[in-house]
């Protein structure tokens, strides 16, 4: 666990998370989270490319809302409106699914770097960030908010990553204020 004050220090490398980090602060102003109301995406600027959007409706249902060029690029597909899950190696599924529902229950952050395997052997390593907005009305989904930068190996030319991905780097979370999770 991190606290949110000493999180930003160790963004200078990942842009996209920085810039998701500060505007998440000032959405939600002195709240411990901000509503998609408060949220002004156009405060991003050039983070906007990083910016995935799921709506968590269940511990066991995330849906990917938007997804952004950031993430299309590393994935080599949109995965707007697929579940989450299917991305999931499927023996770390229900954990990394319940990680997303803790984000929006507890609530609280997470930050993790992901490293995407392509088939011609090469590696794609990523800085996550995850932050939860409320919704605007109770009884609909949950919002996360990530934001992805590319650290190494994205190239150009078409190379799909291989299978399902796992959490190789770890997560760390994130508190926003309110604890996290045991």
């Amino acid at each position: 666990m991190i606290a949110l004050e000493k999180y930003a220090e160790l963004l200078d490398h990942a842009p996209n998370c920085l810039a998701l980090l500060a505007a998440w602060q000032r959405w939600r102003g002195g709240a411990l989270l901000p509503s998609v109301d408060q949220v002004r995406p156009e405060e991003l600027g050039k983070a906007l490319n990083g910016l995935t959007i799921m709506d968590v409706h269940s511990p066991d249902r995330v849906i990917y809302r938007l997804v952004g060029n950031t993430h299309v690029q590393v994935f080599g597909e949109d995965l707007t409106g697929q579940d989450v899950g299917s991305v999931m190696v499927k023996e770390e599924r229900n954990r990394r699914l319940k990680h997303l529902w803790d984000f929006v229950t507890v609530p609280c952050g997470a930050a993790a770097k992901m490293v995407y395997v392509r088939q011609s052997g090469g590696k794609t390593k990523t800085q996550l960030l995850i932050m939860p907005v409320l919704p605007r009305n109770s009884g609909v989904p949950k919002r996360l908010y990530l934001s992805m930068d590319v650290l190494d190996g994205l190239t150009s030319q078409p190379d799909p990553i291989v299978g399902p991905v796992k959490l190789l780097e770890g997560l760390t979370y994130v508190d926003i204020g309110n604890g996290t999770p045991q």
